[in-house]
């Protein structure tokens, strides 16, 4: 096994500051020597393992008349005539009786 030391004093060709793996005999023989201490990279941030996500049940949407009729009435008359023209109802009349029309094909449709 290694052990990684960080030289504390010049030893052989290594300098202050250096740092080295050595086996483990050495290492600790270094180390109890003065010439260095156990060496522990604190650069590089330990990352805590990833937290288990539990899903989060959601319960299925429910669309009732009133919102399908309020999005209806968010659009603008052009867009209730393309809806209309694709369901193959009459694309004539007001943005009430368009509205009106479109719910009634889409309760038919179901």
């Amino acid at each position: 096994m290694r052990k990684r030391i960080k030289f504390v004093k010049p030893y052989n060709h290594y300098f202050q500051g250096d740092i080295a793996g050595f086996r483990d005999k050495l290492a600790d023989n270094l180390v109890r020597k003065g010439v260095a201490v156990p060496y522990v990279d604190t650069s590089s941030p330990v990352v805590p393992p990833p937290v288990e996500q539990v899903p989060v049940p959601v319960p299925p949407a429910v669309e009732s008349e009133d919102t399908v009729e309020g999005d209806l009435m968010n659009m603008k008359h052009r867009e209730l005539k393309a809806v209309a023209e694709e369901l193959g109802i009459s694309t004539s009349g007001t943005k009430n009786k368009l509205v009106g029309r479109i719910i009634e094909a889409m309760q038919d449709a179901e």
